[in-house]
């Protein structure tokens, strides 16, 4: 634990800032499902209770700053550039997936978001994030877009937003809490328990296929052909 003096300039704030997400993240992960106390954090990032209390008024506050970053930096995977083909979107939605593999926590705290951490922050803070996530989806569909002009911005926004939604769902069945876990073993239940690397490719690339086909009626044999 470092023990911080008292930041002055934008970057020494900014730097105390991080340190406090650094922590909170660090705290969640040795304990999955609980979020820890404004103490807690404060105390592992070396500030003041009152200090912290400066950055993000509680702990759901922290959480919330946590998962917008995860969540921008998801929608960035987006981002290509190139003609729009097959090898590209299969590229594009296996590096989205991959994200989320390789940072359990966006999902983990994307799970208990609208139940909890979105419950009990300002509703000024929830639509300031509300708008980051609307502008960084927006951006993310025009980037998809200008490879694939046949896909319209607004569909394409809307695209991201359902393969967003089917992700958490299939995270949520294929990592159940411990107990749900422990009843699940049962290889007759293991259905209900499905592979997310296995599964989230494919779902997404079902959804894809079947918005790119089914947008342009008049040229579905072209479409078919590139994406079947």
């Amino acid at each position: 634990m470092t023990e911080f003096k008292r930041a002055r300039g934008a970057k020494e704030k900014e730097v105390r800032r991080k340190a406090i997400l650094q922590s909170a993240i660090t705290l969640y992960q040795n304990n999955p499902g609980v979020l820890p106390t404004t103490a807690q954090i404060g105390k592992d990032a070396g500030v003041a209770k009152g200090t912290l209390y400066l950055y993000f008024r509680s702990k759901e506050e922290i959480f919330l700053a946590i998962l917008e970053e995860y969540h921008l930096n998801w929608l960035k995977t987006f981002h290509k550039n190139g003609q729009f083909d097959e090898s590209i979107m299969l590229t594009l939605l296996d590096t989205c997936c991959a994200y989320m593999e390789d940072n359990p926590v966006f999902m983990q705290l994307a799970c208990m978001s609208t139940s909890v951490i979105e419950q009990n922050v300002d509703s000024k803070v929830l639509l300031a994030h509300k708008n980051e996530q609307a502008k960084a989806t927006k951006q993310a569909a025009r980037s998809i877009s200008a490879m694939f002009p046949a896909l319209p911005e607004e569909d394409t926004a809307s695209l991201i937003v359902r393969s967003y939604a089917l992700l958490l769902g299939l995270w949520q069945l294929s990592h159940p809490t411990e107990n749900i876990a422990k009843v699940l073993m049962s290889p007759s239940l293991q259905i209900l328990k499905p592979d997310f690397s296995t599964s989230a490719r494919h779902a997404l690339e079902q959804l894809w296929r079947a918005t790119i086909v089914n947008n342009k009626p008049e040229k579905s044999g072209i479409w078919k052909k590139l994406f079947s």
